[in-house]
C-alpha cells in the first residue's frame, strides 16, 4: 500500500503520468500569470498552489503528531500567502511536497494505517483535482504548451 499511495502521490506531484503533475503545470509561469483570475469569482494559480501547500502541510504536520487548531473556512485556505514571488512560493511548495514524498516512503504510522491510507488517498484526489484546475487556467490565460503535458 505504501508504494501505492507514494506512486499517486508522485504523479500528483513531480512525476509524468496519466495526467499532468504540479511541477509540469506550472512551468515557466511568471508571477503576473499564476496571479491572473479571468474573474474575481475564480481563485488564481497562485491562490491555488497556497491552498494545496496549506492542506498538505496540514496533513503532513498531523502525520507527525501535531494537533492543529481548527480551520474556520475553507476559503481562508487560499488566501494564507500572497505577498511573495510565486517562484518562492513554488520552492515552499517543492519543500512540502518532498516532506510527504519522504514521510511516505518511510510508511504511515502504525496502528493508524487505516485512517492514513483514507486520508493519503484523498490528499493525492485533491491535489490532482487543483492541478487540473492550474491546467485549465494556464489553457484559458493562453500560457499553456502542449510540451508540457496535456493539450
Amino acid at each position: 500500500m505504501k508504494n501505492h499511495l507514494l506512486e499517486q502521490f508522485n504523479a500528483t506531484f513531480d512525476k509524468k503520468e496519466w495526467f499532468v503533475c504540479l511541477r509540469d503545470a506550472v512551468q515557466g509561469l511568471t508571477d503576473e500569470q499564476a496571479r491572473w483570475k479571468p474573474e474575481p469569482a475564480f481563485n488564481s494559480i497562485y491562490e491555488q498552489v497556497v491552498h494545496l501547500i496549506f492542506w498538505n502541510d496540514r496533513y503532513l504536520h498531523k502525520l507527525r503528531g501535531a494537533d492543529l487548531p481548527a480551520v474556520q473556512t475553507n476559503e481562508e485556505t487560499f488566501q494564507a500567502e500572497t505577498k511573495i514571488h510565486f517562484d518562492q512560493l513554488m520552492v515552499r511548495a517543492d519543500e512540502v511536497f518532498s516532506q510527504w514524498q519522504a514521510a511516505l516512503a518511510k510508511g504511515l504510522p502504525a496502528g493508524e494505517k487505516e485512517d492514513w491510507v483514507s486520508i493519503t488517498g484523498h490528499i493525492n484526489l485533491h491535489n490532482a483535482y487543483h492541478v487540473g484546475q492550474i491546467v485549465m487556467m494556464r489553457k484559458m490565460q493562453g500560457s499553456w504548451k502542449k510540451e508540457y503535458g496535456v493539450s
